[in-house]
């Protein structure tokens, strides 16, 4: 575990390992995900004191420890009421925007208890990092807001993270800002207006046609006229005929609704529309960039 951490360390901060009481272990929502009842009583079912992992904690500069990783594990030997001391490994000099962001890494890739990609973003925020500040500064100014809990009803509430993400560093903010944009005056009040197909969708169909005249105040008065589901399905039914990879299978689809009733200033077909030159090949040089498919898990609750 200590050689795990390590990987995560800057200058100064320094790691060990020990044992700490129950009750001078404390957790901080600002960053931490909801705790899951399903898997604290899991944990507590299946207690062995032989199995114990440590915790991962961070001291403070008051004194106070707070739980970085680790959380559920706490909570049911709390309500085992288990009284001996937990071993722990401690971090001291971890700042707290480090310590948000440590709870987001070690969160990141694992097959356990899952962190959504809502919770990862928010410690990100916490953590300072520039680039989910610089996505969470457009979704403020269009009065939108990542879903949390990805279970709210509230439309403007957005649960695909991963597609958020992947717009911005593939394609960049300012194109991100006009997907959003896009969606939210075109589908108000829809609480389908951001899936992930559709945020993907609308991404590829705008770094294909911006250079072949593609207007957004035409596209969202056309889009105005159908729903996010009939895209959707129109787009899945589809998939048999054409390669759909990323967003182009709901990008054709766009496109389709963009030109319907053009005679004039119609946009070339997606074949004929290939990537601008500066985006079309990786970092590396090799091979094309695509936004990825949505997740699965977006897939159900954004």
């Amino acid at each position: 575990m200590v050689t795990r951490i390590e990987e995560h360390l800057q200058a100064g901060e320094m790691v060990y390992s020990g044992i700490l009481h129950p009750d001078v272990l404390e957790l901080d929502l600002r960053y931490q995900r909801p705790a899951n009842e399903m898997r604290v009583r899991r944990i507590a079912a299946n207690y062995d004191p032989l199995m114990r992992l440590p915790l991962v904690v961070s001291l403070r500069q008051d004194g106070r420890y707070f739980v970085v990783d680790g959380q559920h594990r706490l909570l049911a030997e709390r309500r085992l009421q288990m009284r001996q001391p937990i071993p722990c490994t401690i971090i001291k000099h971890l700042s707290y925007d480090r310590e948000a962001g440590l709870f987001a890494r070690l969160n990141s890739n694992r097959n356990r208890l899952a962190t959504s990609r809502a919770q990862q973003y928010k410690a990100r925020l916490e953590e300072g990092h520039p680039p989910t500040w610089a996505i969470e500064d457009v979704l403020t100014a269009l009065q939108l807001a990542v879903d949390y809990t990805t279970t709210s009803k509230v439309w403007n509430k957005i649960g695909a993270v991963v597609a958020l993400e992947d717009i911005a560093n593939v394609a960049g903010i300012d194109l991100l800002r006009r997907v959003l944009l896009i969606a939210r005056d075109a589908w108000s009040g829809d609480r389908m207006a951001f899936k992930s197909d559709l945020l993907l969708g609308l991404a590829a169909l705008l770094r294909r046609a911006t250079p072949h005249g593609l207007d957004d105040a035409t596209l969202i008065d056309k889009l105005r006229v159908t729903s996010p589901a009939h895209l959707l399905g129109r787009a899945a039914a589809a998939r048999g005929i054409v390669d759909v990879r990323g967003g182009a299978g709901v990008g054709r689809a766009l496109l389709e609704y963009y030109n319907s009733g053009k005679r004039t200033r119609r946009l070339p077909s997606w074949e004929e529309m290939v990537l601008p030159r500066q985006e079309n090949r990786s970092r590396s040089g090799s091979q094309p960039q695509r936004l990825s498919p949505a997740a699965p898990d977006e897939q159900e609750t954004a």
